[in-house]
Order: structure tokens, then C-alpha cells, then sequence
């Protein structure tokens, strides 16, 4: 949950109420938007 927080720069008790289908979702959607950005720097890199 932390890195939930962390990731969308949420408060400690932010996330407090998501059930684990909500914590799963979010969990996703910030590994696709990490995904994507990681891939938008390799591209830069390669010119």
C-alpha cells in the first residue's frame, strides 16, 4: 500500500479505505503509467 501512496503522492491514511479490488487497480494502472514512462526515456536515449 505504501508504494501506492507513494507512487500517486497520497497522505498515510489516504488509501486507508480502498478495498483490495480497489488497492489492485490502482496498483496496475501505476505500473502501466511506470511502464510507459519507461519506455519514453529508452526511447529518448536511443536518439
Amino acid at each position: 500500500m505504501a508504494d501506492v501512496t507513494h507512487f500517486y503522492g497520497w497522505g498515510p491514511r489516504d488509501a486507508g479505505a480502498l478495498t483490495w479490488a480497489e488497492l489492485a487497480q490502482w496498483l496496475a494502472q501505476a505500473r502501466r503509467i511506470q511502464h510507459v514512462a519507461q519506455q519514453a526515456a529508452e526511447k529518448r536515449r536511443q536518439g
